[in-house]
């Protein structure tokens, strides 16, 4: 068989409301970690198809998503880790669009993509932070979180290499920018590609 270029996680908890109004495609790629939901949650997945890991009791919100890179790391062999949290999307050709990026951009650690946002009201923006495609050192991207915040934006966004998960990294203690904080520890690594082509849609209504 063989090795995938990337894995999907999607971490979820109480989520079977949410993911009866969206229609992921059934993968051996995607793996969804539930975090002991009690709503039928792992049941409404796996009568889907899809494949589903559950803990037995809940670890919190961001250990679950910590549980989530262990499990890649230490269960599957692809060289991406590819964030989908629950009414997320991607779009068709994603996995085309992070070949494409690892192969131009080697040197990248992280790769973070352009995307829309679908807002309560139903608007959609985009969101990119800077004027074009780039790769940031360490340095200038640890002096652009200073500058600006976040700079790597919401997980739809972000494609992380085996590579770079095998330094030390720790999501803090803050969940609101957990996210963020990840990829900032792992930029201090490696370079990190910030791509212009949108990978997928961030749905605030869940």
């Amino acid at each position: 068989m063989s090795i995938p270029l990337s894995m999907i996680y999607t971490p979820t908890y109480q989520s079977k409301q949410v993911l009866e109004t969206v229609n992921y495609k059934i993968s051996p790629q995607h793996v969804f970690l539930d975090n002991a939901s009690t709503d039928g949650t792992v049941e409404f997945l796996r009568g889907k198809g899809h494949q589903v890991e559950a803990h037995s009791k809940n670890m919190g919100r961001v250990e679950n998503w910590a549980a989530c890179l262990t499990h890649f790391l230490t269960k599957q062999d692809a060289p991406w880790f590819k964030w989908l949290f629950c009414g997320d999307s991607l779009v068709d050709h994603a996995e085309d669009l992070i070949a494409t990026y690892a192969q131009k951009f080697p040197e990248a650690g992280l790769l973070i993509f352009s995307y829309d946002i679908l807002h309560a009201d139903n608007r959609t923006t985009t969101w990119f932070p800077f004027k074009g495609t780039c790769v940031l050192s360490p340095d200038a991207c640890a002096a652009d979180v200073v500058r600006h915040g976040n700079i790597f934006g919401a997980p739809v966004a972000h494609v992380l290499s085996r590579t770079v998960l095998s330094n030390p990294y720790t999501f803090g203690s803050l969940p609101w920018v957990a996210d963020m904080r990840v990829c900032l520890e792992l930029s201090r690594h490696m370079p990190v590609a910030f791509i212009q082509e949108k990978i997928g849609v961030f749905n605030m209504n869940h």
